[in-house]
């Protein structure tokens, strides 16, 4: 697993916690009224909002997968469109940038493709966006 300083654990934590904040999904206009959940796994926290669901992939490398990287984290997005989207079309909608503006974290609108570096040459980082489905 990467190893990481203790800030920028603690900024990345932060991060996270930002994400559950119904204005970090501006696009999505079921998220002010109903809020948003979030939900860990092994590999992904993921957000739930009343109408979609946004799987960002933490940055691990474990035995069985490496999401070390942003761009192996963000070419996985693709890659689960890709595959999911054959069985369940209607779910994934497509993958969304995550980026930092003045210290507030902005999910962007839905894209069929990464979004490029910004004027800063930052890649951001990305999430897959799914229909929620009733619990």
């Amino acid at each position: 697993m990467a190893v990481a300083s203790d800030s920028s654990l603690c900024r990345e934590s932060e991060l996270w916690r930002a994400l559950e904040s119904s204005a970090a999904y501006p696009e999505d206009r079921a998220a002010v009224g109903g809020g948003v959940t979030h939900l860990q796994t092994h590999i992904s926290n993921v957000y739930l909002t009343p109408s979609r669901v946004y799987k960002f992939r933490k940055a691990v490398k474990l035995d069985f997968l490496d999401f070390s990287t942003r761009e192996k984290r963000n070419a996985d997005c693709l890659r689960e469109i890709a595959i999911n989207r054959r069985f369940a079309p209607n779910v994934y909608l497509g993958v969304a940038a995550l980026r930092v503006e003045k210290g507030v974290p902005r999910v962007g609108p839905i894209r069929e493709h990464l979004e490029v570096s910004d004027a800063d040459g930052e890649i951001p980082e990305h999430c897959v966006v799914m229909r929620r489905l009733p619990d």
